[in-house]
């Protein structure tokens, strides 16, 4: 089989080609032997990346095969819509006129290693913090600034967002282990984070009223949040702009409930 029918089996050719560059001919006859499911996935992730470029796609350039590689191996097996959402804003993002820019692949190599929980429980966790210190002047850049963008959230908001099922609920504790512990093994959040029922919570802040969970952001987690939404050409200040918008995917829900944990010591962004 031709690279041509190898690339239309993952829908159209010429816009795979449009997008990949000359990394296309990387997919040849072996792609038939994926499961039916493999393929769609592979297009949906595709299809995501398209989407998330818009008319950048109209501008020269190519993906890495590494990026590819990824694509092809764990993007394959990847059926739940954030984590599509990941791998193609990461596939989106790995497009670059530069044919040693192979940034994404370490990103793509992460997602790999990351549950459907954990990909999930980072996209909540970035929209919060998102949401809860837009237009602040934080040097994310900064450890002692990343710090002051602390935040709590509730379980029940956690849960809401996650959209538990009943199985999963009865064994919420062993899953937020995994998740938390993952995040922080991973770098995707700092070191100092709490989480667990009231007492222990109030032990920190005395005035919280539910269980919940308190972390604090990463470099790598505003980096890897950044390139889920296609945009790599963004620097870890542009997060926290007014300007800089991330629409929520409708599979997901956030309720009120959250909030910040420390009010004081705003930190200015130096000036070049």
């Amino acid at each position: 089989m031709d690279v041509g029918t190898g690339l239309t089996l993952l829908g159209s050719a010429r816009l795979i080609e449009k997008l990949l560059g000359p990394t296309a001919e990387y997919i040849g006859g072996g792609i038939k032997e994926f499961a039916e499911k493999r393929t769609q996935n592979i297009q949906a992730i595709f299809t995501n990346a398209v989407e998330k470029l818009g008319d950048k796609i109209n501008k020269p350039g190519a993906v890495p095969p590494k990026v590819l590689k990824e694509i092809m191996t764990s993007g394959s097996y990847a059926d739940d819509p954030i984590t599509t959402e990941y791998f193609g804003g990461v596939l989106a993002s790995s497009r670059s006129e530069s044919s040693r820019d192979d940034r994404g692949s370490s990103l793509m190599a992460l997602l790999g290693r990351l549950s459907t929980y954990q990909i999930r429980t980072h996209y909540i966790i970035y929209h919060l913090i998102k949401l809860l210190h837009d237009g602040t002047d934080h040097n994310i850049g900064e450890a002692r600034c990343r710090n002051e963008l602390e935040i709590y959230i509730p379980f029940e908001v956690y849960v809401q967002g996650m959209d538990f099922n009943p199985e999963e609920i009865n064994k919420i504790e062993p899953i937020l282990e995994h998740v938390i512990f993952g995040l922080q093994k991973e770098s995707l959040i700092e070191d100092d984070f709490k989480f667990g029922a009231l007492e222990l919570m109030k032990s920190y802040f005395s005035n919280l009223q539910k269980p919940g969970i308190i972390l604090q952001p990463s470099a790598l987690g505003v980096e890897l949040f950044l390139w889920a939404y296609g945009k790599a050409d963004l620097i870890y200040q542009d997060y926290l702009k007014t300007t800089t918008i991330f629409p929520i995917n409708g599979n997901i829900k956030i309720i009120p409930g959250s909030r910040v944990t420390k009010q004081k010591n705003r930190f200015t962004v130096p000036q070049p």
